[in-house]
C-alpha cells in the first residue's frame, strides 16, 4: 500500500515513517508539511492511502478533505488528531477513518489492513 503522510510536526512524521517502513506491505510515498506541499504530491501521484493531520496548515477540517477527495477520490483517508473530539465531524465530512495520535501504532496497522481489504483496493 502506497501512502502519504501530511503532519506539521517532524517528530509525527518521522515515527510514523519508521513505523511504517518496517510494514513490508507498506510504502511510505511521500511527506507533507503543509497543505502546499501535500497538494504538490497528490499531484504527482495519488496514494492509496493518505495519513492525514486534521489541523494540517494551509487548510483545514470540511475545506481539507474536499480538496484531498477531489484531487484522489480513490485514496482512504485517515484524519489524525490528539482531539479525540474531531473524530465524528473528521468521519461525518468524508475521511474514512480517524486514529488519535494518541492510540497505539498497532491501531495504525488496523486501519490499514482495513483499507486494504477493501474490494476497490484489491482490485489494483
Amino acid at each position: 500500500m502506497k501512502i502519504l503522510i501530511a503532519d506539521d510536526k517532524d517528530s509525527v512524521r518521522y515515527g510514523l515513517a519508521a513505523f511504517l517502513e518496517e510494514q513490508t506491505q507498506v510504502e511510505i510515498v511521500g511527506e507533507a508539511v503543509n497543505f502546499k506541499d501535500l497538494l504538490h504530491l497528490m499531484l504527482i501521484g495519488c496514494p492509496e492511502m493518505i495519513l492525514l493531520s486534521w489541523n494540517l496548515p494551509g487548510q483545514r477540517g470540511k475545506n481539507l478533505l474536499n480538496s484531498v477527495r477531489l484531487i484522489c477520490p480513490e485514496a482512504y483517508i485517515v484524519v489524525m488528531s490528539s482531539q479525540i473530539e474531531t473524530a465524528e465531524e473528521a468521519l461525518s465530512w468524508g475521511a474514512d477513518n480517524f486514529i488519535s495520535k494518541a492510540e497505539p501504532p498497532e491501531r495504525l496497522l488496523e486501519v490499514i489492513h482495513q483499507a486494504m481489504s477493501r474490494p476497490t483496493f484489491s482490485s489494483k
